[in-house]
């Protein structure tokens, strides 16, 4: 008896061990952080974030992509405070701290660089988000030299997350800023008849023009119409479904030439 009476109490030892605490401590709730970046400086060619969170610190630097985001996966939740760099060639160009807060999950950061100008002060405009519109023999009809591409989703939905983000607030596309279409061989000229639209489509069809490219030189910069009204795009712009779409007069009988568009889009809150 005496023996089983010593596993017994070494048993017993055992587990009053573990209950006052020597059982090892688990990991604190973490969870990812998404900082997506307005504003960006045009000559940027690196984005660099670092988030500290108490003693612990993450720095993530990647080449600047079209959404203009960098994501770091794993953060303790509690108190961050975040810096983000815009860099060209290893030199700084742009850097703004904030202070915010990790939840468990995913999490969503906007930092604005300096987007926003004074007239308004509550537009945040996105990177530029390129778009490349193939012109082909198919594209000629009646007259008319017309064909469209879809959007780069996941940009635009970045954009639209940093942009609720750094407003507060539910957001909507309020306006292109600006646009430039870059021929990769043709001149526009020689294409198009004349000055060319700038189309937003959705997958049902309805179009808003949103400014006119003239038709001259491989390069060419939008003439914004300032009283585009992008309404009734407000869906296709929540799902990140639109189509961009270059439509002009050509009398050409055949043609095929690459056009790259790259717009910028202005948005406030809804």
């Amino acid at each position: 008896m005496t023996g089983a009476k010593k596993n017994l109490g070494w048993m017993l030892g055992a587990l009053l061990a573990l209950a006052s605490g020597c059982f090892p401590d688990l990991d604190p709730m973490r969870g990812s952080l998404t900082v997506g970046l307005l504003g960006v400086d045009p000559a940027t060619e690196t984005l660099r974030v670092t988030v500290t969170a108490g003693t612990e610190r993450y720095v993530v630097e990647e080449a600047l992509t079209p959404a203009a985001s960098v994501r770091v996966e794993v953060v303790p939740t509690g108190p961050i405070a975040v810096l983000a760099e815009t860099l060209q060639g290893g030199v700084l160009l742009q850097s703004k701290g904030v202070n915010s807060e990790v939840g468990a999950g995913e999490n969503e950061l906007g930092i604005d660089l300096g987007s926003a100008g004074p007239d308004p002060s509550d537009e945040v405009r996105s990177a530029a988000q390129r778009v490349v519109v193939r012109l082909r023999d198919e594209s000629l009809s009646g007259g008319r030299l017309s064909d469209r591409e879809r959007i780069e989703r996941d940009p635009f939905l970045a954009f639209l997350s940093a942009a609720r983000a750094s407003l507060g607030g539910d957001v909507r596309i309020a306006r292109v800023v600006e646009a430039v279409a870059v021929s990769d061989d043709d001149t526009f000229d020689d294409i198009f008849d004349g000055p060319f639209a700038l189309d937003l489509v959705t997958e049902g069809g309805a179009s808003v023009t949103v400014g006119t490219f003239a038709a001259a030189g491989l390069s060419a910069d939008l003439t914004p119409d300032t009283s585009a009204d992008l309404t009734a795009l407000d869906a296709a712009f929540t799902a990140g479904r639109f189509d961009i779409r270059l439509d002009g007069p050509s009398s050409e009988s055949s043609v095929d030439s690459e056009v790259s568009v790259r717009i910028v889009f202005a948005a406030t809150l809804r």
